[in-house]
Order: structure tokens, then C-alpha cells, then sequence
């Protein structure tokens, strides 16, 4: 498994194996586990194997760096993977790739699309949303495997929603809100002028997509933005929710937000808070919870929970192996019915 360094070069060498969770994941079926495997000590570059649960087989692999890329397996083992095209011969470029393979891969892979930045599937795994680094939005059959369809151009941001048909929230280059569903449907344009939408901050959908999130100021050095919402059928005008909201923080449930707010200027700490899904009546739940901790779960309808440090500091004198900061605080339990 792939491996770092974590200490003083100069010195002897001491290692840390990535954890697992970041180098491999299953399948939805469970018939089948992806994972990046090293070829050398200190390799940069690992390669993807396809690992037979069954067998224990190695049944399938993309080799010269290809675990680097994304990958998407559906419920039905059809597996879609980024790796590059080309490149091997005289005078030609390696193009970066999407294609699609059924596991165990028996036959030869099929291209999608090439560019890809990045892709989500709709909740019933049959239509793939594919955000190309053109800023076009495509949209894939994963029934009928065709050739994808144009949704959108000069996209920078997306999320995919809960329903069938998406719907996909989206930031443009011009700065832009919009919702549609992946049919074409449009359900919400707000300008650019309008929403002011930070191209380098993120975007969510409540779980109805009666409500889309963005932020406007975004810090990414300091993991902190302006957040505001906007009511998907018929919103004109977004509404302010919070002010330097932690841009990894931000969870949205379906009857509530989770975020953290008041980010201090390193982007290290942040004021853990809760409001409505319409952004208003926020509250405060703890102060100096650390950016990247905030741990939101539904266990069904109306019914989450969250956890986060509060009075969170960094312990002097300790630190973990991976040379992380040592942080240290009271853990918090929020109830969302009661919060």
C-alpha cells in the first residue's frame, strides 16, 4: 500500500502507511474492492487493482499511475474511470480519458468523454452528471451507455441532488447560480450580478433541492467564506446565512444546517452553529470547534446528529506521526430535534 515519509530526511527513515479509507473502497455490491497499490517504496504514481471479494483475485488492473485518478463503481459493477489515452508513441500527447468497463473487465473498456474534471451520479445510479475542465456539463445514460448530452457550459462548481432527475445546482464562470434538473429542465437562474457566487467556494442542495447553498468571499487559505442561500422555486434575491463559514463544514440536512462559523484567520478554528434550512434562526453550539472535524449523520426522516470539539487547542510538545497538529477538546454531541 502506498506509503510517506514523515520524517526529518536526514535522519533514518520512518514511514506511514496512508490509511486505508483514502487507497481503496468497495464496490456498492460488495463483490468487489478497488484499491491503490504501490509499485516501488515512496511511489507517487500507484496503480489501480480490481480485487475479487470472492476469490481474492486480482481481476482487473489500470497500471502507470492509475489509482491517481477517479474512480465510480454503480450498483450494477459497471465501473467508470478517469486514466489517460496516448502519449506512448512519437510525437503524440497522453489525453486524459473517462470510460466505462463492467467488472471483472473482461471485455475492453469504452470511452465516455475525454477532459473530465469530475462526476456524480443521480440517486438511482442510472444518469452520470460529468463536469469536463471546458467547464461543459454533460450528462450520461448509465442504462443505454451512449454517447453523453450537453446540460450546461462555462461551469465551475456542481452538485447533484437526491431525486431521479438530479436536479444539479451549479456555479458559473460569471459567477451564476443555477438549478436544473438533467433533462433540461431549468428551476432556478440567478444571475451573476445576483448571486456573486465565489467560484473557489462550494455549492450544496438541500435533500428536497427546495434550497441551494453557496458562498460569496471565499478564503481558501484560511478554509472560510460568506454563506448564503437561496430558495430554489421562484427565488430571486439569495439571503445572508453566516459569516466565515468553514468552506469543509458545511452540512445540510432535511431540517437543518450544521456549520461552522466565525473562522479565525488561519482557518484552524471556527463556533459550531445550527440554523433552519432557510438560513434564519442561527445558534450558536460551541465555541472553537477545529475546521475539518464537524461529523454530521441522519439515522432516518428528521432525525441527525452531530459531533465536533469544542474549547478545542493545540496540544504544545505533541505531535501525531504524519506531523499533523496535535488537537485536543471536549467532544460535543448535538441532537438535531433538540438542537
Amino acid at each position: 500500500l502506498p506509503i510517506y515519509r514523515v520524517n526529518d530526511p536526514t535522519k533514518s527513515a520512518v514511514y506511514s502507511p496512508n490509511p486505508l479509507t483514502q487507497e481503496a473502497f468497495f464496490s456498492p455490491s460488495s463483490k468487489y474492492f478497488l484499491v491503490a497499490i504501490a509499485v516501488a517504496t515512496e511511489s507517487t504514481e500507484p496503480d489501480l487493482h480490481v480485487i475479487d471479494t470472492q476469490s481474492g483475485k486480482d481481476v482487473y488492473q489500470r497500471a502507470n499511475g492509475g489509482a491517481l485518478y477517479s474512480q465510480l463503481v454503480l450498483p450494477d459493477d459497471t465501473m467508470l474511470f478517469q486514466d489517460t489515452a496516448g502519449g506512448t508513441g512519437t510525437n503524440t500527447t497522453a489525453v486524459q480519458t473517462l470510460y466505462w468497463v463492467t467488472l471483472p473487465g473482461t471485455a475492453a473498456p469504452t470511452a465516455i468523454a475525454t477532459k473530465t474534471a469530475r462526476m456524480a451520479p443521480t440517486t438511482d445510479n442510472k444518469t452520470i452528471v460529468i463536469l469536463k475542465t471546458s467547464g461543459d456539463l454533460l450528462t450520461w445514460d448509465a442504462t443505454a451507455k451512449g454517447d453523453p448530452k450537453l446540460l450546461a457550459s462555462n461551469v465551475a462548481l456542481l452538485a447533484v441532488g437526491n431525486d431521479a432527475h438530479g436536479p444539479v445546482a451549479y456555479v458559473g464562470w460569471d459567477h451564476s447560480v443555477h438549478v436544473v434538473s438533467t433533462d433540461g429542465t431549468k428551476q432556478l437562474d440567478l444571475d451573476g450580478a445576483t448571486a456573486n457566487a465565489d467560484l473557489f467556494g462550494t455549492i450544496q442542495l438541500s435533500p428536497d433541492a427546495a434550497d441551494v447553498y453557496f458562498f460569496r468571499d471565499a478564503e481558501q487559505q484560511n478554509n472560510r467564506g460568506t454563506l448564503y442561500r437561496a430558495a430554489v422555486g421562484g427565488g430571486t434575491t439569495p439571503s445572508h446565512v453566516a459569516d466565515k463559514v468553514s468552506l469543509v463544514d458545511l452540512a445540510v440536512t432535511d431540517t437543518a444546517l450544521m456549520f461552522l462559523q466565525n473562522v479565525d484567520d488561519v482557518g484552524q478554528f471556527g463556533d459550531a452553529a445550527t440554523s433552519g434550512l432557510d438560513g434564519g434562526n442561527v445558534t450558536p453550539l460551541g465555541l472553537k470547534a477545529p475546521v475539518g472535524g464537524l461529523r454530521v449523520a441522519a439515522s432516518g426522516p428528521q432525525t441527525w446528529y452531530g459531533l465536533h470539539l469544542v474549547g478545542a487547542a493545540t496540544a504544545a510538545g505533541k505531535a501525531p506521526i504524519d506531523g499533523s497538529p496535535a488537537i485536543t477538546g471536549a467532544l460535543a454531541l448535538t441532537e438535531g430535534a433538540s438542537a
